[in-house]
């Protein structure tokens, strides 16, 4: 036996229309975007590669990858362990200056 809500549910999807394709509206990003994007980066990267230094010490990095970050003398905040990872809390809330 078919139910109410059986058979309004095969009506609803029997009557509705396929939704339209929509296209991906393309866009450049700008100068400025990619910049930020680069330095965001960096601070990510400084969040794993200090995994060994203790809350309150300036952000270090090997190889240049957080050039900007050690720059503005950020210091790591707290750590964070857990089983698939073990990253740092950076503290970027001081005046610093993105790239030009």
């Amino acid at each position: 036996m078919v139910s109410l809500k059986q058979l309004a549910l095969f009506i609803g999807l029997a009557s509705a229309t396929p939704i339209e394709p929509r296209t991906i509206e393309r866009r450049a990003v700008s100068a400025t975007d990619l910049a930020n994007f680069k330095f965001w980066v960096q601070y990510s990267s400084a969040a794993y590669c200090n995994t060994n230094n203790a809350a309150g010490s300036l952000v270090t990095c090997g190889s240049g990858t957080c050039a900007s970050v050690q720059a503005n003398k950020a210091t790591i905040v707290k750590t964070i362990s857990g089983p698939s990872s073990d990253f740092r809390l950076l503290s970027p809330w001081i005046p610093f200056k993105r790239p030009s």
